[in-house]
């Protein structure tokens, strides 16, 4: 069984799905519980912070990103190395 869901919030419109067994005995405040959360969870997403970069120097004024992306370091700031 499929339950398609959605709710509308500040950040935009969620939409997600529910898959169960056809025989599953969930009450409808389980499932309720269930939607609500996949919403709680996609909130927390959209509203966390951005994670900070960290770099490694790799040679130089070459560093590695702690977002796996290799940046060259000049006047102070670091600029993605395009490949």
């Amino acid at each position: 069984m499929k339950i398609d869901f959605e709710f509308d919030t500040q950040y935009g419109v969620f939409r997600d799905a529910l898959h169960l067994d056809d025989n599953n005995t969930l009450t409808q405040a389980e499932i309720d519980a269930m939607k609500q959360a996949r919403l709680n969870a996609w909130i927390a997403v959209v509203t966390a912070p951005p994670a900070e970069v960290t770099y490694t120097l790799v040679t130089s004024n070459f560093y590695l990103g702690s977002d796996n992306v290799m940046y060259s370091l000049a006047n102070g700031v670091y600029t993605p190395v395009q490949a």
